[in-house]
Protein backbone atom coordinates (compact mmCIF):
# COMPACT_ATOMS: atom_id res chain seq x y z
CA UNK A 1 0.00 0.00 0.00
CA UNK A 2 3.04 2.30 0.66
CA UNK A 3 3.66 2.03 -3.00
CA UNK A 4 0.25 3.17 -4.37
CA UNK A 5 0.66 6.76 -3.15
CA UNK A 6 3.74 6.91 -5.10
CA UNK A 7 2.25 5.54 -8.48
CA UNK A 8 -0.67 8.08 -8.02
CA UNK A 9 1.30 10.99 -7.24
CA UNK A 10 3.50 10.14 -10.71
CA UNK A 11 0.45 9.36 -12.76
CA UNK A 12 -1.08 13.12 -11.48
CA UNK A 13 1.95 14.49 -12.21
CA UNK A 14 2.54 13.51 -15.52
CA UNK A 15 -1.00 14.79 -15.91
CA UNK A 16 -0.08 18.11 -14.45
CA UNK A 17 3.06 18.32 -16.59
CA UNK A 18 1.13 17.47 -20.21
CA UNK A 19 -1.12 20.44 -19.29
CA UNK A 20 1.65 22.82 -18.41
CA UNK A 21 2.85 21.95 -21.63
CA UNK A 22 -0.38 22.62 -23.57
CA UNK A 23 -0.64 25.52 -21.77
CA UNK A 24 3.26 26.46 -22.02
CA UNK A 25 4.33 26.90 -18.77
CA UNK A 26 6.74 24.14 -19.48
CA UNK A 27 8.64 22.75 -22.14
CA UNK A 28 9.09 19.33 -23.28
CA UNK A 29 12.09 19.56 -21.32
CA UNK A 30 10.56 20.95 -18.48
CA UNK A 31 8.16 18.59 -17.92
CA UNK A 32 11.05 15.56 -18.28
CA UNK A 33 12.86 17.70 -15.47
CA UNK A 34 9.27 17.89 -13.57
CA UNK A 35 8.74 13.94 -13.42
CA UNK A 36 11.94 13.39 -12.14
CA UNK A 37 12.03 15.83 -9.43
CA UNK A 38 8.05 14.67 -8.70
CA UNK A 39 9.69 11.04 -8.09
CA UNK A 40 12.14 12.68 -5.89
CA UNK A 41 9.84 14.14 -3.99
CA UNK A 42 7.71 11.14 -3.33
CA UNK A 43 10.61 8.80 -2.02
CA UNK A 44 10.52 11.39 1.06
CA UNK A 45 6.56 11.31 1.40
CA UNK A 46 3.38 12.72 0.04
CA UNK A 47 4.12 15.63 2.25
CA UNK A 48 7.31 17.26 0.15
CA UNK A 49 5.21 16.34 -3.03
CA UNK A 50 2.11 18.38 -2.33
CA UNK A 51 4.34 21.39 -0.62
CA UNK A 52 6.02 21.31 -4.64
CA UNK A 53 2.14 20.99 -5.80
CA UNK A 54 1.44 23.97 -4.79
CA UNK A 55 4.57 25.92 -5.65
CA UNK A 56 4.14 24.38 -9.26
CA UNK A 57 0.52 24.98 -9.44
CA UNK A 58 0.57 28.79 -7.87
CA UNK A 59 3.46 29.78 -10.19
CA UNK A 60 2.00 28.49 -13.07
CA UNK A 61 -1.04 30.08 -12.78
CA UNK A 62 0.36 33.10 -11.78
CA UNK A 63 2.75 33.10 -15.28
CA UNK A 64 -0.62 32.95 -17.58
CA UNK A 65 -1.98 35.92 -15.38
CA UNK A 66 -1.84 39.34 -17.39
CA UNK A 67 0.87 37.47 -19.78
CA UNK A 68 -0.24 39.94 -22.32
CA UNK A 69 0.56 43.12 -20.25
CA UNK A 70 4.04 41.34 -19.27
CA UNK A 71 4.89 40.44 -22.40
CA UNK A 72 4.42 44.04 -23.95
CA UNK A 73 6.82 44.96 -21.70
CA UNK A 74 9.19 42.22 -21.42
CA UNK A 75 8.62 40.93 -18.37
CA UNK A 76 6.76 37.72 -19.30
CA UNK A 77 8.01 34.27 -19.22
CA UNK A 78 9.63 32.81 -22.77
CA UNK A 79 7.19 31.37 -24.70
CA UNK A 80 7.26 27.72 -24.87
CA UNK A 81 7.62 27.32 -21.06
CA UNK A 82 10.01 27.61 -18.40
CA UNK A 83 13.08 24.72 -19.59
CA UNK A 84 14.58 21.63 -17.69
CA UNK A 85 17.19 24.08 -16.12
CA UNK A 86 14.76 26.69 -14.63
CA UNK A 87 13.10 23.43 -13.26
CA UNK A 88 15.87 22.09 -11.63
CA UNK A 89 17.08 25.37 -10.25
CA UNK A 90 14.38 25.66 -8.41
CA UNK A 91 13.15 22.45 -7.29
CA UNK A 92 16.04 20.31 -7.88
CA UNK A 93 17.43 21.65 -4.00
CA UNK A 94 14.30 20.75 -2.33
CA UNK A 95 14.17 16.85 -3.87
CA UNK A 96 17.64 16.35 -2.82
CA UNK A 97 16.47 16.69 0.58
CA UNK A 98 13.18 15.09 0.33
CA UNK A 99 14.98 11.89 -1.37
CA UNK A 100 17.33 11.92 1.27
CA UNK A 101 14.44 11.33 4.40
CA UNK A 102 13.89 8.05 2.96
CA UNK A 103 17.32 6.70 3.33
CA UNK A 104 17.79 8.75 6.20
CA UNK A 105 15.83 7.39 9.58
CA UNK A 106 18.00 8.81 12.73
CA UNK A 107 18.05 10.53 14.41
CA UNK A 108 14.84 13.00 14.78
CA UNK A 109 17.15 16.11 14.64
CA UNK A 110 18.09 15.17 11.07
CA UNK A 111 14.63 15.04 9.70
CA UNK A 112 14.17 18.46 11.42
CA UNK A 113 17.07 20.06 9.51
CA UNK A 114 15.95 18.31 6.34
CA UNK A 115 12.29 18.95 6.27
CA UNK A 116 12.81 23.03 7.14
CA UNK A 117 15.38 23.19 5.15
CA UNK A 118 12.50 21.25 2.16
CA UNK A 119 10.04 23.93 2.99
CA UNK A 120 12.35 27.10 3.07
CA UNK A 121 13.95 26.26 -0.70
CA UNK A 122 10.46 25.56 -1.79
CA UNK A 123 9.17 28.24 -0.31
CA UNK A 124 11.59 30.41 -1.78
CA UNK A 125 10.74 29.67 -4.90
CA UNK A 126 6.93 30.43 -4.49
CA UNK A 127 7.92 34.09 -3.01
CA UNK A 128 10.46 34.84 -5.98
CA UNK A 129 8.18 33.55 -8.37
CA UNK A 130 5.15 35.61 -6.76
CA UNK A 131 7.26 38.43 -7.01
CA UNK A 132 7.92 38.44 -10.60
CA UNK A 133 4.90 37.46 -11.72
CA UNK A 134 2.74 39.78 -9.98
CA UNK A 135 5.32 42.80 -9.85
CA UNK A 136 5.91 43.10 -12.87
CA UNK A 137 1.93 43.85 -13.69
CA UNK A 138 2.61 46.60 -10.74
CA UNK A 139 1.67 50.04 -12.36
CA UNK A 140 5.26 51.49 -10.97
CA UNK A 141 8.79 51.16 -12.07
CA UNK A 142 10.92 48.80 -9.99
CA UNK A 143 13.94 50.01 -8.68
CA UNK A 144 17.47 48.57 -8.34
CA UNK A 145 17.35 46.87 -4.73
CA UNK A 146 20.83 48.39 -4.43
CA UNK A 147 20.53 51.76 -5.56
CA UNK A 148 17.02 52.50 -5.18
CA UNK A 149 16.95 55.84 -6.93
CA UNK A 150 17.49 54.06 -10.07
CA UNK A 151 14.51 52.83 -11.91
CA UNK A 152 14.93 49.92 -14.24
CA UNK A 153 12.63 48.36 -17.17
CA UNK A 154 9.64 45.51 -15.64
CA UNK A 155 11.68 41.66 -15.61
CA UNK A 156 15.34 43.08 -15.09
CA UNK A 157 16.81 41.16 -11.98
CA UNK A 158 17.39 43.36 -9.05
CA UNK A 159 14.02 45.75 -9.70
CA UNK A 160 11.92 45.43 -6.73
CA UNK A 161 8.15 46.79 -6.23
CA UNK A 162 6.61 47.05 -3.76
CA UNK A 163 3.69 44.70 -4.54
CA UNK A 164 6.34 42.24 -5.83
CA UNK A 165 7.83 42.40 -2.44
CA UNK A 166 4.37 41.93 -0.97
CA UNK A 167 3.50 38.80 -3.06
CA UNK A 168 6.78 37.38 -2.03
CA UNK A 169 5.97 37.26 1.61
CA UNK A 170 2.80 35.65 0.60
CA UNK A 171 3.95 33.55 -1.55
CA UNK A 172 6.38 31.94 1.66
CA UNK A 173 3.80 32.20 4.18
CA UNK A 174 1.78 30.15 1.74
CA UNK A 175 4.23 27.45 1.85
CA UNK A 176 5.11 28.24 5.47
CA UNK A 177 1.34 27.15 6.53
CA UNK A 178 0.99 24.51 4.15
CA UNK A 179 3.90 23.15 5.64
CA UNK A 180 2.40 23.55 9.21
CA UNK A 181 -0.45 21.73 8.71
CA UNK A 182 1.46 18.42 7.26
CA UNK A 183 3.21 18.62 9.85
CA UNK A 184 0.55 18.23 12.15
CA UNK A 185 -1.25 16.02 10.39
CA UNK A 186 1.36 13.83 10.27
CA UNK A 187 2.35 14.06 14.06
CA UNK A 188 -1.62 13.20 14.38
CA UNK A 189 -1.55 10.06 12.16
CA UNK A 190 1.97 9.34 12.78
CA UNK A 191 2.77 9.09 9.09
CA UNK A 192 6.32 8.77 8.77
CA UNK A 193 8.68 10.43 7.80
CA UNK A 194 7.11 13.76 9.10
CA UNK A 195 5.87 12.07 12.14
CA UNK A 196 9.34 12.00 13.62
CA UNK A 197 9.96 15.65 13.37
CA UNK A 198 10.41 16.80 16.68
CA UNK A 199 9.87 20.70 15.44
CA UNK A 200 6.62 22.41 16.37
CA UNK A 201 4.02 23.19 13.56
CA UNK A 202 4.00 26.80 14.02
CA UNK A 203 8.01 26.88 14.62
CA UNK A 204 8.12 25.43 10.72
CA UNK A 205 5.49 27.64 9.70
CA UNK A 206 7.45 30.92 10.91
CA UNK A 207 11.25 29.85 9.99
CA UNK A 208 9.83 28.37 6.25
CA UNK A 209 7.99 31.52 6.01
CA UNK A 210 10.87 33.79 7.14
CA UNK A 211 13.78 32.39 5.42
CA UNK A 212 12.11 31.98 2.17
CA UNK A 213 11.20 35.74 1.82
CA UNK A 214 14.85 36.86 3.64
CA UNK A 215 15.84 34.25 0.53
CA UNK A 216 14.05 36.30 -2.27
CA UNK A 217 15.39 39.41 -1.14
CA UNK A 218 18.99 37.96 -0.89
CA UNK A 219 18.11 36.91 -4.81
CA UNK A 220 17.05 40.40 -5.75
CA UNK A 221 20.81 41.71 -4.36
CA UNK A 222 22.61 39.28 -6.26
CA UNK A 223 20.57 39.52 -9.15
CA UNK A 224 21.37 43.13 -8.83
CA UNK A 225 25.39 42.88 -8.25
CA UNK A 226 26.21 39.53 -10.53
CA UNK A 227 23.86 38.72 -12.70
CA UNK A 228 24.75 39.77 -16.72
CA UNK A 229 22.98 43.23 -17.32
CA UNK A 230 22.86 44.52 -21.20
CA UNK A 231 21.88 47.85 -22.32
CA UNK A 232 19.71 48.00 -25.95
CA UNK A 233 21.26 50.89 -27.33
CA UNK A 234 18.67 51.65 -29.28
CA UNK A 235 15.93 51.97 -26.37
CA UNK A 236 18.46 52.79 -23.72
CA UNK A 237 17.34 50.80 -21.19
CA UNK A 238 18.48 48.12 -19.58
CA UNK A 239 17.98 44.59 -20.21
CA UNK A 240 18.87 40.39 -18.46
CA UNK A 241 19.29 39.35 -22.05
CA UNK A 242 21.48 39.61 -24.88
CA UNK A 243 18.60 40.48 -27.49
CA UNK A 244 16.49 43.01 -26.17
CA UNK A 245 12.24 42.69 -26.58
CA UNK A 246 12.68 45.28 -29.54
CA UNK A 247 14.98 42.83 -31.76
CA UNK A 248 18.08 45.31 -31.29
CA UNK A 249 21.49 43.16 -30.04
CA UNK A 250 22.51 44.97 -26.55
CA UNK A 251 25.91 45.55 -25.04
CA UNK A 252 26.83 43.82 -21.73
CA UNK A 253 27.38 47.23 -19.37
CA UNK A 254 27.85 44.72 -15.89
CA UNK A 255 27.56 41.68 -14.15
CA UNK A 256 29.06 37.71 -15.06
CA UNK A 257 27.91 37.29 -18.90
CA UNK A 258 27.15 33.38 -17.26
CA UNK A 259 25.70 34.21 -14.25
CA UNK A 260 21.76 33.89 -15.18
CA UNK A 261 18.96 34.09 -13.34
CA UNK A 262 18.50 30.13 -13.04
CA UNK A 263 22.04 30.30 -11.72
CA UNK A 264 21.00 32.77 -8.98
CA UNK A 265 18.29 30.86 -8.36
CA UNK A 266 20.61 27.36 -7.56
CA UNK A 267 22.65 29.96 -5.67
CA UNK A 268 20.58 31.41 -3.14
CA UNK A 269 18.80 27.79 -2.54
CA UNK A 270 22.22 26.37 -1.58
CA UNK A 271 22.08 29.68 0.82
CA UNK A 272 18.55 29.06 2.35
CA UNK A 273 19.51 25.41 2.36
CA UNK A 274 22.13 26.04 4.83
CA UNK A 275 20.81 28.83 6.87
CA UNK A 276 17.81 26.33 7.38
CA UNK A 277 19.96 23.45 8.50
CA UNK A 278 22.28 25.43 11.13
CA UNK A 279 18.57 26.85 12.16
CA UNK A 280 17.27 23.48 13.06
CA UNK A 281 20.24 22.25 14.35
CA UNK A 282 20.43 25.04 16.85
CA UNK A 283 16.42 24.45 17.90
Amino acid sequence: MQGLPVVLGFAGSLVLGLLAYRYRTLSKSGVAAALVIAALLLLGGWQSYLLMLAFFSSSSALTLLGYREKESRGAAEKRGGRDWRQVFCSGGVPAFFSSTLYFIHSPPGIHNSLILALASTIAFANADTWAVELGSLSRRQPRLVTKPWIKVPHGVSGGVTLRGECAALLGSTLIGGLAALLLESSKNSSLPPWSSVNMSPITLAFLASLIGWLGEVVDSILGALLQAKYLCPVCGVLSDHEVHSCGSTTLHVSGFRWVKNEVVNLMVEGIVAVASILIALRL
